[in-house]
């Protein structure tokens, strides 16, 4: 397009846009109201928990006879808008009537707008931001519709905005189509977890046997051994006791309990990732490399969803409290298969019942290096392992190929719903 198909018009912030000439810039107000009123009849229930962030999908539904509390209806092709805590952009075009909580503003788009494009213009980038100053609050901030029916939108004729809801909404298929794999493939990981770690590969005689105090019960290879997970690990290291003024902007590396994930994935920085060098040096103790692997001991969860968990350390770390680091025996248990181990359901179900405490719950060092837990041979360790992880790098490549198409469509819509890339009408 040429300069002279574009104008320069009044935006928020006292800033200007540049916008194709055919395009008028609208308030939001304008162009949709909140449904304040009427009837359903569906036992399809919303709340904020069951809207995907971000990504304008209903990920679960709720039965709307579980709750008592006041609730708003919507109907199908309403733009429901989470207004509290914006910065979570929780959205949804209903595909379907049913209620929603009160923190849940249905739209109702008019003539002016599609139902889709109304969507994408709440999704994006600018309205995301303005949003997210427009709330009030500190602990539970929301945004009110009296400031986000000012937001003003670059709004394209109605051919235009379905040529751009068309190309958006073919994202969001890739999207969609990519993780709908993921999910099956970790459907297909978990059976296959359930099989491989109780049952083995190829094994035709079985033997029951009970672990913890509590006597859970499983049937496993009669080759097999239960073992104490102790007797494969040395250089057990604790974490160190820092108080919040220890921590510091830059320094030596902190890995927290909170830091290792049931994917294996070590994500440090994102609470107090440094403290001083000198605190380092005088708790060398606490101190792990990329040899070590990694366990939380720890949770502040009381159903202690990340307890137990072991992952590869992938640095240089001081371990926080609640964290512990060792070494393990190479030539007896397998690294992989005991971060798989790690993961599955009956050993989830043992740590648990060995954890102690109500808000804060743990399990002490001596009680999990005496976990009792079945172990095969190296080399069938080893072909578990090979299997499963394999599935896990199938998930990654998809997780991966999902953020790609997550980023392109920001990208794109940020520049569709500008008027700076054209579709043809």
């Amino acid at each position: 397009m040429k300069k002279s198909d574009y104008k320069i018009v009044s935006w928020h912030y006292r800033k200007t846009k540049e916008i194709p000439k055919n395009w008028d810039m609208v308030s939001l107000g304008r162009l949709c109201k909140v449904r304040k009123e009427g009837e359903v009849n569906s036992d399809l229930y919303v709340g904020l928990e069951n809207i995907g962030q971000g990504n304008n999908q209903l990920e679960t539904v709720e039965n709307v006879a579980d709750f008592t509390s006041t609730k708003n209806v919507f109907l199908k092709g309403d733009v429901l808008y989470g207004k509290l805590r914006p910065l979570l952009n929780k959205i949804w075009l209903a595909g379907k009537e049913g209620h929603c909580s009160t923190d849940i503003l249905p739209l109702i788009p008019n003539d002016k707008i599609l139902g889709r494009m109304l969507l994408f213009v709440i999704l994006n980038h600018d309205f995301y931001w303005y949003a997210v100053g427009m709330s009030a609050g500190t602990k539970m901030p929301r945004v009110n519709w009296s400031d986000m029916k000012n937001f003003l939108v670059a709004l394209p004729p109605k051919a235009e905005q379905q040529k751009i809801a068309l190309a958006l909404s073919n994202v969001d298929s890739l999207i969609g189509e990519t993780q709908k794999k993921i999910e099956q493939t970790q459907i297909l990981k978990k059976g296959l977890m359930q099989k491989l770690l109780v049952k083995g590969i190829n094994h035709t005689k079985f033997k029951k046997v009970k672990l913890g105090l509590r006597f859970i019960e499983i049937e496993i290879p009669q080759e097999w051994k239960i073992v104490k997970l102790g007797e494969y690990l040395f250089d057990v290291k604790g974490g160190a006791p820092l108080e919040p003024e220890d921590f510091t902007l830059d320094g030596f590396p902190v890995l927290h309990k909170g830091d290792i994930k049931s994917d294996d994935v070590i994500e440090i920085g994102k609470t107090n990732p440094f403290c001083s060098n000198d605190f380092a040096k005088d708790h060398q103790s606490s101190i792990i490399d990329n040899t070590y692997l990694v366990v939380t001991l720890r949770d502040l969860v009381p159903s202690g969803p990340t307890i137990g968990l072991i992952a590869h350390c992938t640095g240089e770390y001081l371990l926080a409290q609640g964290a512990y680091g060792f070494h393990h025996d190479k030539s007896k248990i397998d690294s992989r298969f005991l971060i798989h181990l790690s993961n599955s359901y009956f050993y989830r179900k043992y740590v648990r019942s060995m954890s102690v405490g109500s808000t804060q719950i743990h399990i002490r060092t001596p009680e999990f290096l005496n976990l009792q837990l079945p172990i095969p041979p190296i080399d069938e360790q080893q072909k578990i392992s090979v299997i499963l992880s394999n599935l896990d790098y199938k998930i990654r490549k998809e997780q991966e190929f999902r953020t790609n198409f997550e980023n392109l469509k920001k990208g794109l819509m940020q520049k569709l719903l500008t008027g700076q890339i054209r579709v043809k009408v």
